[in-house]
């Protein structure tokens, strides 16, 4: 591995930083012919089309990072193909690659990507917080979005957990963001077909012959996936289990419609009425994708590319803002009549009794990238603008997004065997140093996915209506030991959307 990297600095200085120049973080600047995909599994065969790739086996001449980059980049040009009508998770054979990501300019224009048919979590795990609200099922083509974190259904309320650690994210405008979470249909056959939606059932499985194993696929292995029974089953697509994580924010102008992914949703905010038919921008989406040979998932993720600026260091000028500003930052935040929302990545909480803040869910969190974005994501990115040009559409809403980085296991271990407990192991995964979504581990930049994702569990059962109680976890530090036993701490397979099991 050490040796495949040697040759890093050279291909960076080869390629000029051109990726850096196309994800709008240098003077912009022509993009040489990349050369570096000679030889490499996953980079030679990148192309805008709907092929999701299956297996994920590291290889390549240049570095095995890049295959895992090119590897996400298939995996989001299939996620984000339109869908079929009335169809889940199978994309539309009638759209062109030249269609790929074509801007919408009205509300009737707007149509569904393959993940956005996916089934959402909302559907299996109904949680309490929504249940509460009467927030009901989503309308046909109409996103349902009452969650202000990445953990299923959770509602804004002080002193709970939000986003990925401790607060809400609010945009420059004051509007909050909006999460969700869908499964595609191999996860979905397994979560259905072994009654996972009860949490005795999760129970049982764990401590069962199997273990608790989300669905890997075929890939290009005969491979064979069981069912909680040991007996061999087939899932969906035999894709592997897929789980997306999606980020919304409010788009009231329709001038920034041509820059991002769009969709129309319910809003249902805290402390407000529901709000019909708004149209959002997606501005953060994780892919977390189990295979055969990558057991404990690749895990990639996306950042629209007006998010937020990379941190500078102390008396830098403030960084230049895209045409329209940042999103999730301000260059002119005064502390003085900010107050503590000119802190970068301060997590809120609520209003100060003295102060100008009125309602803290309007305040604008200052979010700035703590690390920058991999160079050999970068370049990856380039290449995948450069073969949406290609495809003849330059206009290409996708071309406003990036790979932020990609997580995969160096060194992969069996699947959870029976009675697993957490933590499962982290398995080798590549990079080693921190990756964050900024809008999907806002406070938490510093870690990484395994770091919170190697503690999720199954759901407890209570003792009261058959239900479930929804647990804080607590990640121990290093050289602590967790209890074992129990349910408690029977691992889910890397996954936290089981907790809210009935």
């Amino acid at each position: 591995m050490q040796k495949s990297r040697s040759g890093r600095a050279a291909l960076l200085l080869a390629a000029g930083f051109a990726a850096l120049a196309a994800g709008g973080l240098l003077a912009q600047a022509p993009a040489p012919k990349a050369t570096w995909h000679i030889g490499t599994t996953y980079c030679s065969k990148m192309a805008v089309a709907a092929t999701m790739p299956t297996d994920f086996v590291p290889g390549g001449s240049v570095d095995f990072q890049l295959d895992a980059d090119c590897y996400a980049w298939m995996e989001f040009f299939y996620l984000n193909w339109r869908a079929a009508a009335g169809q889940v998770g199978i994309p539309d054979p009638s759209a062109s690659p030249a269609q790929f990501g074509a801007p919408v300019a009205s509300k009737t224009g707007i149509y569904p990507t393959v993940w956005e048919s996916y089934h959402s979590s909302d559907e299996l795990f109904a949680s309490t917080a929504l249940r509460l609200r009467g927030v009901p099922p989503p309308r046909p083509g109409v996103k349902v979005l009452a969650a202000t974190s990445k953990f299923l259904g959770a509602d804004v309320h002080f002193g709970n957990i939000q986003e990925a650690s401790g607060g809400w994210l609010t945009d420059r405008r004051g509007n909050l963001t909006y999460y969700e979470v869908h499964v595609d249909n191999d996860e979905y056959g397994y979560i259905v077909g072994n009654g996972l939606t009860h949490a005795r059932n999760q129970v049982a499985c764990a401590n069962g012959p199997a273990g608790f194993s989300l669905p890997h696929g075929a890939g290009t292995t005969a491979a064979v996936d069981y069912a909680c029974s040991a007996k061999p089953a087939k899932y969906g697509m035999n894709f592997g289990a897929i789980e997306i994580k999606a980020a919304w924010i409010e788009l009231p102008d329709p001038a920034t419609w041509p820059n991002y992914k769009i969709s129309v949703a319910d809003i249902y905010p805290p402390r407000r009425p529901v709000r019909h038919n708004v149209v959002v921008g997606l501005v953060g989406l994780h892919v977390i994708h189990k295979t055969p040979s990558a057991q404990q998932m690749v895990w990639a993720t996306f950042e629209h590319v007006d998010n937020d600026p990379v941190a500078v260091p102390s008396g830098s000028p403030t960084p230049t803002p895209p045409p329209r500003g940042w999103t999730f930052y301000r260059n002119t935040c005064n502390p003085a009549t900010d107050h503590y929302q000119c802190v970068p990545n301060a997590s809120p909480r609520p209003c100060p009794t003295v102060g100008p803040c009125q309602d803290p869910y309007n305040a604008p969190v200052q979010v700035v990238r703590t690390t920058t974005i991999d160079p050999f994501s970068e370049e990856i990115n380039a290449s995948a603008y450069r073969l949406m040009d290609k495809a003849n559409d330059p206009r290409s809403v996708f071309k406003h997004y990036r790979l932020v980085q990609v997580l995969w296991p160096g060194t992969p271990v069996a699947v959870p065997s029976p009675r697993a407990t957490v933590p499962l192991s982290d398995a080798g995964t590549i990079p080693t140093g921190p990756v964050a979504n900024t809008t999907l581990e806002t406070y938490v930049q510093g870690s990484r996915c395994f770091d919170c994702h190697k503690y999720a569990t199954v759901a407890t059962p209570s003792p009261l209506l058959g239900g479930s109680r929804r647990r804080l976890i607590v990640i121990p530090a290093p050289g602590q030991r967790t209890a074992k036993g129990g349910s408690s701490t029977l691992a889910s397979d890397y996954s936290f959307i089981f907790g809210d099991a009935h």
